[in-house]
């Protein structure tokens, strides 16, 4: 039970702290948000850009060594309840009744349900009207009582902040569900948790999934509180449960916990941008099982947990497939950041501390000490800058340019002496020069300028928080690179900003929504005569990627000015996707909108397809899956210089039928490839189709790779998967190259840095040059001629152990309040 397992390991916690008094806790762990998600954004050419960011100074001044400390936000206070809850009606005298005789009381389903218990132990669901008025009814908690299960089953949308206050709640979900926010004008916290004996809990019922969001449909906007906000109380996150998209000006846009616990049994935290990351916390955080804390920012650097005082990582059991990184406010040479609880052992210890990783190059974990179980931090002594290093031979600032050209957007003039590329980027106020220059991203720099010809820099979606510097890199023909950075948070530079535009395009919150299977309208406002179009893109594609995209010839639909119209969105992708909508003025520039068409709440309101056709299901066998898939980009021998990768793709048979789907449709989707006909480790699954060697392979040879495909049937609204993985058997070929090939440093986008322009989470496969194109080919026993860096988990997770069931509640550690 969970109870038990949360139990354990606050338990585990407390006794390793050396006997800091604790409350019990028992707690039965047994254990809304609208889809329209919408961000104004300008394109890259006569476009108007109404996402903000900072600001530049008149001329490029040095940086300090060190970034100033984020400035600690005031707590927001509560909000109120979205509403009352109910009143439980009166009980009326109950008439005379034989022995026989039940009176049976109405409970209507509502979608949110406290879980009790019949004498025989089955669950009884009391159905409330909200999240709120269930919480309100649960009794307030003693140091021994156990935890009220509330069921959510359907999605919640929170127009305020949802408070615990001094009880013990476990919001559990029942299938998919999500929770978020009503409408833009709710910033507060989501959740409030406060008193030394509340405790929250978020888990899963029967395999379903929980997802948090903070998100807004304006993507602009930024919260005032977090997803989870903790006081004197604790909180407990399982598995399958997701906490992402809340972008806020507290400490932890996820959880922020003050005098409280944290005990992370499970669960994802990403995609979340705050004051200090998306995790702060002042007392020790307990983990174990797979928990994920990663792709997390404070501005645009990553930060994920952040601990502050004395607080660690505590490990109460095994730690399997996580991935959690983190930063410390008291960071120095020998200071403790991992423990462990007394009976984990010293090698599921050293396991979980693999599983860690540090925010910031500053300072890196020491090994650990398994007679301690303890880890601390080690300061990184100075190394050169990595290759390519910026030197100051060919960039030149045009002193006096840097000027605001709108309220979001500066522009400043360089020169060049050779051909180079270039890009630019924007780091918090105070990054040391250093820092700076290890941003660097060849990949970023594909804007083109011959030499001596001069280049202007504009730079769009300038934040309006005063915390922001410009950084240009530009890299010559010879590999050369150079960066010039502008302050963009000095007073004098500042005064001279534009006000800020008032959009002529306004979006009606609350009109999004599906009109049948593949079609979503929604409602503007206009104050000028203008144009508009819209166009899909896949979800998570870059704002700058979408600003590219923008065609004014595109915009053909008129509407007058001061006027409403409604956009209907036709063709809706059945893939994850955002409608952009833009509209271009008579004069001035164009605006662009950004709709989410993938949260989670929104998708589940999606029609089914209709589907009249009665044609015959389209159908795939094993024996037809070769050919009909496709595999290009590995015909021609490939030449593995040093750090060259090559990308190939890859088209299952049936990927690309057209709807409409019918019943019985089948189709085979590319999981992963190996260079092992039968791979059985997940280093062995490369979900990356990307090749190519660190080292380079000198010689000519022939190797076999292996497409592996999941089979997918069309249930008549949706793909389903099926436990059917096949593969596909291909090869390709090396050219043999001389020593000189091989001694050449990459440069472009042969920068082996691995992961393209993803997410960065797998990296490229390594190539070792061996004489077998296969193993099982040449009856070896040898490692594969291919090998790969890539660790993504692949597949169904491992099934994690029983955790220890030692108790009937839990202990919540808490500090005693001195009296004054």
């Amino acid at each position: 039970m969970r109870r038990k397992q949360l139990y354990a390991m606050i338990l585990a916690g407390a006794l390793a702290t050396g006997g800091v008094p604790v409350t019990a806790m028992a707690a039965d762990a047994a254990s809304e948000t609208a889809g329209e998600e919408t961000g104004d954004f300008g394109s890259s050419e006569d476009t108007d850009n109404s996402a903000a960011e900072e600001q530049p100074t008149e001329a490029p001044a040095e940086p300090t060594e060190a970034p100033t400390e984020p400035e600690q936000p005031t707590e927001a206070p509560a909000e109120e309840p979205a509403e009352e809850p109910t009143e439980a009606p009166a009980e009326q005298p109950a008439e005379e009744t034989t022995e026989t005789e039940t009176v049976a009381e109405e409970n209507t389903a509502t979608g949110i349900a406290i879980i009790n218990k019949d004498a025989a132990g089955n669950d009884v669901p009391d159905y409330q009207p909200s999240l709120q008025a269930a919480i309100d009814k649960v009794e307030a908690a003693t140091s021994d009582s156990e935890a009220t299960v509330i069921e959510v089953s359907d999605q919640l949308e929170l127009s305020s902040t949802v408070t615990i206050e001094n009880k013990k709640v476990c919001i559990r979900a029942a299938g998919d569900v999500s929770i978020g926010r009503a409408d833009d004008s709710f910033k507060g916290d989501m959740f409030q948790v406060s008193g030394e004996n509340a405790s929250l809990q978020f888990e899963v019922k029967d395999g379903g999934k929980l997802t948090v969001s903070g998100a807004f449909t304006d993507t602009s906007i930024t919260a005032e509180g977090s997803i989870v906000k903790v006081t004197d109380g604790s909180f407990g996150l399982f598995s399958n449960v997701i906490l992402t998209g809340n972008n806020s000006s507290a400490k932890g846009a996820a959880i922020d916990c003050t005098n409280g616990q944290i005990a992370l049994a499970g669960g994802t935290i990403t995609g979340n941008t705050g004051a200090n990351g998306a995790v702060y916390s002042d007392s020790d955080i307990l983990v174990q099982g797979t928990v994920i804390v990663k792709d997390n920012k404070i501005a645009d650097v990553q930060a994920n947990v952040y601990l502050d005082k004395e607080a660690k990582f505590m490990i109460t059991n095994e730690l399997t497939g996580s991935e959690i990184s983190f930063t410390h406010a008291n960071a120095a040479d020998g200071w403790q950041v991992l423990g462990a609880a007394d009976k984990v052992e010293s090698s599921v210890f050293e396991s979980a501390v693999k599983q860690f990783g540090y925010d910031t190059d500053e300072y890196t974990l020491n090994a650990a000490d398994t007679t301690t179980k303890t880890v601390t931090l080690k300061k990184k002594a100075d190394t050169p800058d990595p290759d390519p290093e910026p030197t100051k031979d060919f960039l030149s600032y045009k002193s006096g340019t840097l000027k605001w050209t709108s309220h979001t957007a500066v522009s400043v003039e360089l020169s060049n002496t050779k051909d180079c590329k270039w890009y630019y980027t924007y780091v918090d106020s105070g990054t040391s020069e250093a820092k700076i220059k290890k941003m660097y991203d060849a990949k970023h720099t594909t804007t083109s300028v011959k030499a001596n010809k001069g280049f202007t820099v504009t730079a769009t979606n300038v934040p309006e928080k005063n915390n922001k510097w410009l950084v240009v890199f530009a890299t010559s023909t010879d590999g050369t690179t150079e960066m010039k950075y502008f302050k963009l948070d000095e007073d004098s530079f500042n005064k001279k900003r534009p006000p800020k535009e008032a959009s002529f395009l306004t979006y009606k919150s609350g009109t999004l929504k599906w009109t049948n299977h593949t079609t979503v309208s929604l409602d503007f406002s206009t104050t000028q005569d203008c144009k508009w179009y819209y166009f899909f893109v896949d979800a998570d594609t870059s704002v700058e990627t979408i600003q590219n995209m923008y065609d004014s010839s595109r915009a053909t639909n008129a509407v007058k000015a001061n006027t409403a119209f409604t956009v209907k969105a036709e063709n809706v992708p059945e893939a994850d996707s955002w409608l952009v909508v833009c509209a271009k003025p008579t004069t001035g520039k164009a605006k662009m909108s950004i709709f989410k068409l993938n949260t989670p709440s929104f998708k589940t309101k999606r029609p089914p397809a209709s589907n009249n056709n009665t044609r015959k299901a389209r159908t795939y066998s094993v024996s037809e899956l070769a050919s009909k898939s496709k595999i290009t980009g590995l015909k021609d021998p490939l030449k593995f210089t040093p750090g060259t990768f090559y990308e190939f793709s890859v088209t299952g048979a049936g990927q690309n039928d057209e709807p409409p789907y019918v019943s019985g449709d089948e189709r085979w989707i590319p999981m992963y490839w190996s260079m092992k006909e039968n791979p059985t480790e997940t280093s062995d699954k490369n979900t990356t189709f990307r090749i190519g060697s660190p080292k380079g392979i000198k010689d000519a040879k022939t190797y076999n790779i292996y497409v592996f495909f999941k089979k997918q049937i069309y249930n008549g609204s949706e793909w389903q998967d099926t436990d059917v993985i096949e593969s596909v058997k291909t090869q390709f070929s090396s050219q043999e190259l001389t020593d000189a090939d091989l001694t050449i440093t990459p440069t472009g986008d042969g920068d082996g840095t691995g992961g393209g322009s993803g997410s960065g989470s797998a990296t490229d496969a390594e190539l070792t040059a061996t004489e077998a194109a296969t193993e099982k080919a040449n009856g070896s026993s040898s490692k594969s001629a291919v090998s790969t860096m890539d660790e993504s988990p692949i597949g169904t997770m491992a099934t994690l152990a029983v955790l220890s069931l030692l108790a009937a509640g839990y202990i919540l550690i808490r500090k005693r309040k001195k009296d004054i």
